[in-house]
């Protein structure tokens, strides 16, 4: 499927959350009056779709009845063949007078006319959205689910399905979506566009009003999915941190920037009102041990995921503990409403962490304070990354082989290690002495790399070892000399401990 832009051209989309009066007033728009279900389809000739949206649609609506308050948002727009461009946004919001209204246009981008099979309503069909984890072959699970449904106003099929007023303080469905709604063949000309407007409603089965969580819809003709955000704007402050007001490590001044980045600090999240953030389950962390780090967007600029890093506070400098990334990754931004979570066992070997629960371990850890980075915002003029502080604690840490290591050898003063990631014909590390270094590595950093953990566990501290040579898999070996992505790095100089060491790829091994 292919990346739509989303409401391509609209302006304001998000800032028209601001100063919502409760009745549905959003920068100028006007709530509809309330839809009435007239008994009789004679009643009602309109057409069933439409070429134009009756206003303008936003990305974002606000559903205000009682205390029933939620925010509503359009988030991750894909699909579209080739010929069909196709266009999500609010044209209404959710009051007492109505539902929240959300349009849905297909556009002929062709050159010539087309002719387009539905297999339901004009322009989408996708009628019932679920969040994420349904099991669509499981009836009684969907059920269950917490689901939204989009009602097409202006089709006598969907009648039965509207409600004239809120229940209970909830637009609901009054019954469940029809499932023998026929296909329709339409013709589209040259920039021609068929669209309406839905009924954005809980579903009958529901025992929440629109439930907080990301709603997925999904229709085959157009080739289309896009996601309804749905959150309460009451909840949307960070929490409190142990690091806020006189408990900031940091109360002389403002804290460092880390070293890639100007950060947004969680600790400065709930005074300062910031509507991105990220909130570690634990700021004080006695190690080992495992915190999740969850990265929220609830404002109106562009937030991603990025890959975690830890920094440790070391002389008056944030050190990256984490070597960079071979593989730079995209993730999907989040939109307006939406979370993502990662989750960090601290102070653990990897080898003891559940491959499954997708934990990123980081071994080698000492007290001290920390720093945890995840996520960017792309202001207007600025970007900045997403942190948070933490104060590690516990037990004395010493250098030490992994769990990889399966032998050792010692001929006079050359010590040989064999690792189970290696393969035959795989390159040697060298490792040995040299008079000096420019670079120095922290105990965290050298922990962080097989390949210097399993050279200078044998050499540092025994003189009658004069080098070492680590088998293991050239991946191991790139990560140790410094190596990014394809880069051909072959030596590496560095100090720790206040000894300079020097290692490099080789073929020499005994």
């Amino acid at each position: 499927m292919k990346r739509r832009s989303l409401l391509a051209g609209l302006t304001g989309g998000l800032s028209a959350l601001a100063g919502c009066n409760g009745l549905g007033d959003v920068a100028g728009r006007q709530t509809r009056e309330p839809f009435q279900v007239d008994g009789t389809a004679t009643q009602r000739p309109a057409p069933t779709f439409a070429s134009a949206p009756p206003t303008d649609p936003t990305r974002t609506a606000v559903s205000h009845l009682g205390e029933h308050h939620r925010r509503l948002a359009v988030v991750d727009v894909d699909g579209g063949p080739d010929s069909l461009d196709v266009r999500v946004g609010f044209t209404a919001d959710g009051s007492t007078n109505t539902p929240p209204r959300l349009w849905i246009g297909a556009t002929n981008t062709f050159p010539s006319a087309g002719e387009f099979s539905f297999p339901g309503v004009v322009p989408f069909g996708g009628l019932v959205g679920r969040t994420a984890g349904d099991d669509l072959s499981d009836a009684d699970t969907m059920v269950e689910r917490p689901q939204l449904v989009l009602v097409p106003v202006m089709d006598e099929r969907f009648s039965s399905v509207r409600p004239t007023e809120p229940s209970e303080g909830c637009w609901s469905a009054a019954n469940s979506i029809p499932v023998d709604v026929e296909g329709t063949t339409v013709t589209i000309e040259s920039d021609e566009t068929v669209g309406r407007e839905y009924l954005v409603l809980t579903d009958p089965g529901s025992d929440t009003c629109l439930q907080r969580g990301v709603y997925r819809f999904e229709s085959a003709v157009p080739n289309l999915t896009f996601g309804l955000s749905v959150w309460d704007p009451t909840a949307v402050r960070a929490a409190e941190s142990v690091f806020a007001g006189d408990e900031d490590p940091f109360a002389g001044g403002p804290v460092p920037s880390l070293p890639d980045c100007s950060p947004e600090w969680f600790h400065n999240a709930r005074d300062t009102g910031m509507t991105a953030y990220l909130t570690p389950s634990q700021e004080r962390v006695r190690l080992p041990g495992s915190i999740s780090v969850t990265l929220s967007n609830y404002g109106s600029y562009p937030v991603a995921p990025t890959r975690v890093q830890l920094y440790r506070w070391h002389v008056g400098r944030w050190v990256p503990l984490r070597p960079p990334a071979r593989i730079q990754r995209s993730y999907p931004a989040l939109g307006p409403g939406q979370t993502v979570t990662r989750s960090l066992a601290l102070g653990q070997e990897a080898e003891d962490i559940d491959e499954a629960a997708r934990t990123v371990a980081i071994p080698g850890l000492r007290t001290g304070r920390y720093a945890v980075r995840f996520g960017s915002v792309d202001h207007e003029v600025r970007s900045s990354c997403v942190a948070a502080l933490l104060e590690l604690s516990g037990e004395t840490v010493s250098l030490a082989p992994t769990s990889h290591v399966e032998a050792t050898e010692q001929h006079d003063e050359t010590v040989v290690v064999r690792s189970t990631r290696r393969q035959r014909g795989d390159p040697f590390l060298e490792c040995i002495r040299v008079d000096d270094a420019a670079e120095t590595l922290l105990f965290e950093q050298v922990m962080q790399l097989d390949g210097l953990r399993n050279t200078l566990s044998y050499l540092r501290g025994d003189d009658s070892v004069a080098a070492v040579y680590l088998h293991t898999s050239p991946r191991v070996i790139g990560r140790a000399l410094g190596a990014v992505g394809l880069e051909q790095v072959r030596t590496r100089r560095f100090v720790f401990e206040g000894q300079a060491y020097q290692v490099r790829r080789t073929r020499r091994g005994l």
